[in-house]
């Protein structure tokens, strides 16, 4: 993988982002994703299990899947943080949603009417460095 360490994901929408638990069990999950030069984006809601593994331990490993998670490449390690900076994140977030623009209308339709029940949580927006 000369170059970029996480070329292994072009061409792939879809990502399998493994993080750990407490006593080191992987636990792989596919999300999607983008990559903007050496970093990677992606979101999720507040309240996954992913979340609170992040926050214990930012390694991870990621590497291209299908949308039901099988493996289509190697994975690579890398370090996730939570962009807590509302710009940072809002211009993430931009990016992620103008790759999969026709998907994003579907989830903004979805969580406008979370909203409205009271059962709506602000996706955290993530970046992924390489190890």
């Amino acid at each position: 993988m000369a170059g970029n360490p996480f070329s292994n994901l072009d061409g792939h929408s879809y990502m399998r982002l493994t993080t750990f638990r407490k006593d080191g069990t992987p636990v792989s999950v596919p999300v999607w994703f983008v990559r903007q030069g050496d970093r990677i984006y992606f979101t999720t809601h507040p309240n996954t299990w992913k979340v609170k593994r992040i926050a214990n331990n930012p390694r991870v490993e990621i590497g291209p899947c299908t949308a039901t998670g099988k493996p289509r490449g190697p994975a690579v390690p890398g370090y996730a943080r939570r962009l807590d900076d509302p710009a940072e994140a809002a211009a993430a977030k931009q990016i992620l949603y103008r790759k999969y623009r026709p998907l994003t209308y579907l989830l903004g339709a979805v969580e406008g009417l979370q909203k409205r029940v009271g059962r709506h949580a602000e996706r955290f927006m993530y970046q992924i460095e390489p190890a």
